[in-house]
This record gives structure tokens, sequence and C-alpha cells, in this order.
């Protein structure tokens, strides 16, 4: 099976169109997994993103507890602050690692963040611009994947914009992995062997999951929102990322 993902991203990588997901004006849509990718460090999460919005914070992926909102990690775009990628965890209270330089609007970014260690967590823009945190913090109860937004109870924190092929490693990703991410490295051949999910949003428009081709989680855009399928992502394509 892990082959067939590798031909199939030699595929991808040869043919110069990717697909990505278009989160429309931060407004309640996101795709979710009913399972914590990772529960404990170390992990990496990388994914290109496209903000059409500067001024929300809009969360990349996250893996949370949602029965409570004191649990999770976090890779976000904080436009509420100062525009920096964040890689944050919170158990009772919120840790984070910023980038040391800001993210531009309508332009595709390489995010990457890095728990090395309960202490320990990095994150990158682009390859570069590492930012660092220290504070100890180990969050329980993690039973959920979702992109797009934060779900730690109700979903907060959506996305606006644009998200790229989103994957998750269960290892440490090193600071010349971050440049190979951004420089267009497929994940299944960025420390394939540590790759614990890879999901490509390759969504047609209208489609309401996406599939993680390595844990097989099924990321569903639809019956999350008490007022219907309202919030599920919509398919587009962007040329030339990878």
């Amino acid at each position: 099976m892990r082959r067939l993902i590798l031909l199939l991203a030699l595929l991808c990588v040869t043919v110069p169109v990717s697909a990505g997901r278009s989160f429309v004006s931060a407004s309640s849509q996101y795709l979710a997994a009913p399972t914590a990718v990772f529960t404990s460090t170390p992990a990496t999460i990388g994914a290109l993103v496209n903000t059409g919005d500067v001024s929300v914070n809009g969360c990349v992926v996250s893996v949370g507890d949602t029965a409570g909102a004191a649990d999770w990690h976090m890779l976000q775009l904080d436009g509420a602050a100062l525009d920096n990628i964040t890689a944050n965890t919170r158990a009772t209270t919120t840790v984070s690692a910023k980038t040391t330089i800001t993210f531009t609007g309508g332009v595709w970014h390489s995010a990457v963040g890095v728990w090395v260690s309960s202490s320990s967590r990095l994150v990158y823009i682009d390859g570069g611009s590492e930012g660092t945190d220290s504070g100890d913090r180990s969050p329980a109860g993690l039973d959920a994947t979702t992109i797009g937004a934060l779900r730690r109870g109700p979903a907060v924190n959506f996305f606006s914009g644009r998200i790229g092929p989103v994957a998750i490693w269960g290892a440490a990703l090193s600071a010349q992995d971050g440049v190979s991410h951004a420089a267009g490295m497929w994940p299944p051949f960025l420390e394939a062997d540590k790759l614990t999910m890879f999901v490509p949003m390759l969504g047609a428009p209208g489609d309401t999951t996406e599939i993680d081709m390595i844990g097989g989680l099924v990321f569903d855009g639809a019956g999350h929102n008490p007022v219907g399928a309202g919030h599920k992502a919509i398919g587009v394509s962007f040329p030339g990322v990878f």
C-alpha cells in the first residue's frame, strides 16, 4: 500500500498541478476526523496555506479534545496578533512558538510546526524564520484531528483561504526538512517512514470528504454544524506548487 502511495505521489510531482481546498470567509468550514493522529510528542504538522484574511486567527490543523476547551495542539496563522505562523499547545493554559517574520495574504506559504517534546516546539514559515517555545504542556483527552478549524468543544478559529496538502509525521522533523517542504518536496518523499497522515486535498468541487492516504482516516465536511452541511470546504485547484 505504501509503495502505491509513493507511486501516486511521484505522478503528482511530475505533473505541475496539485489541488487545494477553499475555506470560505472563516465562516464555519472545516474537515474533521474522529481520531487524534497523535496524542504525544514528537510530532510534526506541515501544510501549504494561502489566507485571504490576515486579520483573523485561522487554524490550519488541530488535534484536540472535543469534550472540552482546555487541551490541544494546533498549527495556526495568527492573524489577530502579529500575522505570525504559530505552533500552539494548550493544557489549561496555552504556549506558542511563533515565526520571526509574518505571512502575507494571497500568497502561498509553507507552514511547518514541530513538537519535539512536551517542553519544546518549533515553527517555520517557508523553510525558515524559526520560532521556538519551551513551555511544558501535555494535553489530555485528544480525540479528533481537524483541518481548517480548532475543535476543542465547539469549533472555533476557522481558516479563511486555501489549504493545500496536509501531512503529519510521528517524529520531530529537522530544520532542513522544513526547507525541503518549502522547496516543494511532496510529503510522501519527506521522511516517508515517519509519515503517519497525508491528506492531498484533492477534493473536487462539491466533495465533502478528504482521505488520509496513510492511515485511511476520512476527513468529513458534513454533519458537524448544527445548522447542516454549510461548513463543507469547496474543492479548488492551484497550479505549480509541487
